[in-house]
């Protein structure tokens, strides 16, 4: 099973194309535009942005994702601008206690 709480895991698959499984069926092709991370006091976590079609605009939910040498995996992701000209931006936030 993947450890998608792992940045690592997602870094080498920057500017590559995700597949996203729309509600009610059907799917949209994303490609992860970019990975932030931060550390702070007592959390650690980070960011994909993921850019896709303009339409249709998947609604915050727990998606399946599919990607080449990744494979399939569920994660939590939403719609964060539909300003863009040519697409929508999507974000996945992973964000987790530190562990001493």
């Amino acid at each position: 099973m993947l450890d998608i709480t792992n940045k690592a895991l997602f870094e080498p698959h920057l500017n590559t194309h995700f597949t996203i499984t729309v509600q009610g069926g059907g799917s949209i092709e994303t490609e992860l535009i970019k990975i932030e991370s931060w550390d702070r006091e007592v959390t650690e976590g980070f960011s994909l942005v993921f850019k896709g079609p303009k339409e249709p605009v998947v609604r915050h939910s727990t998606l399946q994702i599919e990607h080449p040498q990744l494979g399939q995996f569920e994660m939590y992701l939403g719609p964060v601008s539909t300003l863009e000209p040519n697409g929508t931006l999507y974000q996945a936030v992973v964000n987790k206690l530190k562990t001493n």
